[in-house]
């Protein structure tokens, strides 16, 4: 199984392929694709099943746990509104309630059991089953990056954003709402734009 952190209690791909939501995990998994086959879409699943093969999602190394865990929260946010939509706003509200129900109290192992659609027993079976000879998370990581294209893939935005995360203006986002307060906002203060690369390389940037 994959390692926990100790504080958190949560696996590494869960922490860190959450924060790649946020920022947008989509086009480091482009690049890996792609420096094999040049691609404008993903025609075949043979090229997602490759990548899942070479980076499982219990493996201890980083595209493993950044990008493979990227795919494994976007799956679960899918899987939490009823496979209804893969717009970036449905699967942002999908993920939206997982953490609601994690923040309320609930373990991911609960939580994963009682949103996945009877498809997962708990987080050791999701785990077990997030690879490549399952259909379902092959086709659905496929349709994932057809639908971003060449955009981030960020949920914080409502086209899984191109470039720029934070506009000058006042932004609502319900995203990881329960570090925030209900009627919390947050404004872009900075002089000039800051791209989503900035923003979200390593949470230096401010």
């Amino acid at each position: 199984t994959a390692s926990l952190n100790k504080t958190e209690q949560f696996p590494k791909w869960f922490i860190e392929g959450a924060a790649e939501v946020a920022g947008g995990g989509a086009r480091r998994i482009w690049q890996e694709i792609n420096k094999e086959y040049k691609l404008e879409q993903l025609e075949e699943d043979i090229y997602i099943q490759e990548f899942l093969v070479n980076n499982p999602l219990v493996a201890d190394k980083t595209l493993s746990v950044y990008q493979t865990g990227y795919l494994a929260v976007m799956y679960l946010a899918y899987l939490a509104g009823d496979e209804q939509s893969m717009t970036s706003d449905s699967l942002a509200t999908g993920l939206d309630m997982i953490m609601s129900e994690i923040h309320s109290g609930k373990t991911l192992d609960q939580v994963i059991k009682e949103n996945s659609q009877n498809k997962f027993s708990g987080l050791e079976d999701f785990q077990n089953n997030f690879v490549a000879t399952n259909q379902s998370v092959v086709k659905f990581s496929t349709d994932l990056l057809n639908s971003i294209g060449k955009g981030r893939g960020s949920l914080l935005t409502s086209n899984y954003c191109d470039d720029d995360l934070l506009l000058n203006q006042q932004q609502d986002t319900p995203l990881f709402w329960m570090y925030m307060g209900a009627k919390d906002t947050w404004t872009n203060t900075h002089n000039g734009k800051i791209s989503a690369s900035r923003y979200f390389k390593g949470g230096a940037t401010r």
